[in-house]
């Protein structure tokens, strides 16, 4: 902090990253109830969330955001009695828009709030519930909730650096504390943009696994050994278990898969299986799904993709995307436990 005239102290200029959780209207819960939560919430610190998904990899545009968004609406809608959670940390804010909420119009109540605001993230001190949003297009299951995300967090890197209130390890930390404050979730999936941003390693070390999605080609595939090598590089303490791969937009002719990604498929299962996936089934690929991408289509109409399983080519050799989202997801609740 530096001096003026008068050895008078100057304040610290006004940053609205930093400062957001302070101007939310909430006092702090003095009750009993409130001090049982916090010891709940510092349990739930020393303990990863068994259910807990970062769903990441390198390259942009493999589907990451839609698969997330299927998985977590399909576990929700056939396992009513459990709490599902997904965390938007993309600074495109697709997820956030999936939902139908405008990543501007959150006052506030975002998970950069929550990043940013250091040790009074506990249940006593924030309103948690009010962090919390439900799809706004009919369809939803209603035990599906998001966290939403911020276009700001592309900011996050160069604020860290600038401000230099909190250490790497610190930042990290907190991301751990964000994911505790929803350990009565029974899943949680984080949707990571395609980049190596503290963001994405520190929800990486906040998770108890992670999944990636690729495209079966040669340029969307060249990444993954470089990307199990990287989260290996994570301290065995912090580092995530490999579930596995979800394939997207797996191409069918007549005779089956086309030769080329075929090419690619074995290229890719010979990777995974290196790496110890937890699902076993058919070499860690914990699915193979046509495009996924066309939920897009479903919601520039306004409509849920929940009550129209039979998104894709139905007419072709396609399979349903439906059909493979659930199959997906029971490979993934039946190692995610």
């Amino acid at each position: 902090m530096k001096s003026t005239k008068g050895d008078q102290p100057t304040p610290p200029a006004f940053n609205p990253v930093w400062e957001a959780l302070d101007r939310l209207p909430v006092a702090p819960d003095l009750t009993k109830a409130a001090a049982e939560q916090d010891q709940t919430f510092k349990t739930a610190l020393d303990l990863k969330h068994r259910c807990s998904i970062a769903v990441v990899n390198y390259k942009g545009g493999v589907g990451k955001t839609t698969a997330t968004f299927f998985l977590g609406a399909q576990i929700a809608n056939d396992e009513p009695k459990k709490k599902v959670l997904i965390v938007d940390i993309d600074a495109q804010c697709s997820l956030t828009s999936v939902f139908g909420i405008d990543p501007t119009q959150t006052d506030d109540h975002n998970v950069l709030t929550l990043l940013t605001a250091g040790k009074k993230i506990k249940p006593s001190m924030i309103q948690r519930d009010a962090f919390l949003r439900r799809g706004r297009y009919g369809g939803f299951p209603p035990n599906l909730y998001l966290l939403p995300g911020a276009l700001e967090v592309e900011d996050l890197d160069y604020e860290l650096a600038k401000e230099q209130r909190v250490t790497k390890e610190e930042f990290f930390a907190q991301c751990r504390r964000v994911l505790a404050l929803f350990h009565d979730f029974d899943y949680i999936f984080v949707d990571c943009p395609p980049n190596k941003m503290l963001l994405t390693q520190g929800m990486l070390r906040a998770c108890s696994n992670y999944l990636t999605v690729v495209i079966p080609d040669r340029v969307s595939a060249y990444g993954i050994p470089r990307l199990f090598r990287w989260v290996e590089d994570i301290p065995l303490a912090d580092r995530p278990r490999l579930l596995g791969v979800l394939i997207n937009r797996v191409i069918r002719n007549p005779s089956g898969i086309t030769d080329v990604q075929e090419k690619s498929l074995v290229a890719v299962r010979a990777t995974v299986a290196k790496h110890n996936p937890l699902c076993l089934k058919d070499r860690g690929i914990v699915g193979l799904w046509p495009n996924s991408n066309n939920v897009c289509k479903v919601y520039d109409e306004g409509k849920s993709h929940l009550g129209q399983h039979d998104i894709g080519e139905t007419r072709s050799r396609q399979a349903a995307v439906g059909d493979c989202v659930r199959a997906a997801s029971m490979n993934l609740t039946s190692v995610c436990k």
